[in-house]
């Protein structure tokens, strides 16, 4: 069995190892298509089949000191319907595939996706160096050019790319040299190109270096990949086992002799629209025990004191008006009717204060 498992995991790791990375080359451009090489008859219009077409990328060279158009093959998957027409203008993005030895390249674009912008004639645009590009592959080696108009050198450097033409089912391998000018924004991003690393670049087709027999891309940003991580290893249980396909087999389940604790009950809740579970049944009762069972007296509930009535308020009591001063209040004939107490005979003798003087102990 272990031989086995060694065999399927050799067969594996050579897969892996023979398994291409896609490392594309695409392009976003206005193309004018001069010629359709593949047509088919009107009854088969329904039929879908790689079709070709010719068109061209111009560029203004690295110095502006040359302008040549370069012809290619753009390719599309679709029936006769989605064909681009001759001498017309279109909108077309797709992955560029060049040749090592020539400055032929192939286009693999998808025709619902083609924007048509007007016949040949008609078309007014400027169609020189305004090939775009997005460049996603692994920095080979690096170089610095002096710049004509600054102190600053130009990073040269090569990256590797590689693709996939599905009608031979190639992978094809190729180069392209991209250049960073010492610009303000290029000129900080141009410590992130390493060798070795795959990188991810933005820039424009300007020029075809004919001593390399490679395209020339004018760099306007830079992405740095991390590169390709492995999946962490899966923790294998204590007790399991690796069957023969490679699959993991689980530990058996061994039950335990203690039994496990009961669940405790929980008072049942009142939840909101929702019935209390009512109370069990009480016993029934025997007649004697009843006969002698006296009822309690019920207790009087504690009275609470009731809060003082709010008392009204009462209206003033009026005040008679006081007699005028001045004037005698009594009746002069009261006082002749009253008769007046009689006055005893005794004399009493004063002192000069006009109290009446102590008697002495001994009288």
């Amino acid at each position: 069995m272990t031989l086995r498992v060694q065999i399927i995991s050799r067969r594996g790791a050579l897969k892996q190892a023979n398994q291409p990375k896609s490392h594309p080359f695409t392009i976003l451009t206005v193309v004018e298509i001069a010629e359709t090489s593949t047509k088919l008859q009107p009854w088969d219009n329904r039929a879908y089949t790689y079709r070709n077409a010719t068109g061209s990328i111009t560029c203004n060279g690295w110095d502006n000191a040359n302008e040549p158009e370069y012809d290619g093959t753009f390719t599309s998957y679709c029936g006769s319907k989605e064909e681009p027409e001759d001498e017309n203008c279109y909108v077309v993005k797709g992955r560029m595939i060049p040749s090592n030895d020539t400055a032929e390249y192939q286009v693999y674009y998808d025709a619902e996706h083609m924007i048509h912008v007007g016949t040949s004639e008609a078309f007014t645009g400027t169609l020189h160096n305004n090939t775009g590009v997005s460049g996603f592959g692994i920095v080979g080696a690096k170089t610095e050019v002096p710049e004509a108009t600054s102190d600053s050198a130009v990073l040269v450097f090569v990256m590797k790319h590689v693709d996939y033409r599905p009608e031979t089912k190639e992978t094809p391998e190729f180069e392209v040299e991209y250049r960073m000018r010492p610009t303000p924004n290029p000129k900080g991003t141009q410590r992130l190109i390493q060798e070795g690393k795959e990188t991810l670049v933005h820039g424009y087709i300007v020029d075809w270096n004919g001593s390399s027999n490679r395209w020339v891309v004018d760099v306007t940003g830079v992405n740095v990949g991390s590169g390709h991580q492995t999946a962490p290893k899966k923790k294998i249980s204590t007790g399991s086992q690796v069957t023969a396909s490679g699959r993991v087999r689980p530990a058996k389940h061994t039950a335990s002799s203690s039994p496990a604790p009961a669940p405790k009950r929980k008072a049942p809740t009142k939840g909101k629209g929702k019935a209390a579970a009512r109370d069990p049944p009480d016993e029934v009762l025997d007649e004697d025990v009843l006969d002698d069972f006296t009822p309690p007296t019920p207790t009087n509930p504690k009275k609470r004191a009731r809060a003082p009535a709010k008392t009204k308020l009462q209206p003033p009591i009026p005040v008679e008006p006081e007699d005028p001063v001045g004037e005698d209040p009594y009746d002069e004939d009261l006082f002749e009717e009253e008769a007046s107490p009689e006055q005893s005979t005794s004399k009493m003798q004063m002192t000069r204060a006009g109290r009446q003087p102590k008697r002495s102990r001994g009288a």
